[in-house]
């Protein structure tokens, strides 16, 4: 697959919206994840379901995976010519489901930022982090999509 070539506009999306959080939440995603997975994995063995939604255990599992998702498919998304990943069908339906999962993913973490009590000053910074993703998985998943409609039709 060929990169795109990147403009000013790509830069700016680079430097403040995939790099930071990559930085950031990238490094610390396993570390998360694998508690969660532990605890699911330990808990069968014995016979306890360890992740359960009535106390948000669930919900949280779920997120993290979906950020594992979606932050790599955020970044092929990024770097590749959107007629190419559309031209590969499997890729694009993968692609466009990992985007999916993290932006899902990323919406329910600000939304937990912003609507938690109580708020510290470093709520604004961290929904600032993740405010990044949360477009730029937007406008990846509508530039794929709005490509696959184009070539349908």
């Amino acid at each position: 697959m060929r990169v795109t070539r990147f403009d000013r506009t790509r830069w700016i999306e680079l430097t403040f919206g995939l790099l930071p959080v990559t930085l950031i939440i990238g490094p610390a995603l396993p570390y998360a994840l694998l508690p969660m997975i532990l605890a699911l994995v330990l808990g069968r063995l014995v016979g306890v379901f360890a992740v359960k939604w009535s106390d948000g255990t669930l919900q949280i599992f779920v997120s993290l995976l979906g950020t594992g998702l979606g932050l790599p498919a955020l970044w092929i998304a990024f770097l590749c010519d959107p007629g190419q990943i559309r031209s590969r069908t499997k890729l694009c339906w993968l692609l466009t489901a990992a985007l999916i999962a993290g932006v899902s993913a990323d919406g329910y973490f600000l939304r937990l930022l912003v609507f938690s009590d109580p708020a510290t000053r470093y709520t604004a910074l961290w929904a600032v982090l993740l405010f990044g993703p949360l477009y730029l998985g937007c406008k990846y998943l509508y530039l794929l999509k709005r490509a696959q409609l184009g070539k349908t039709h």
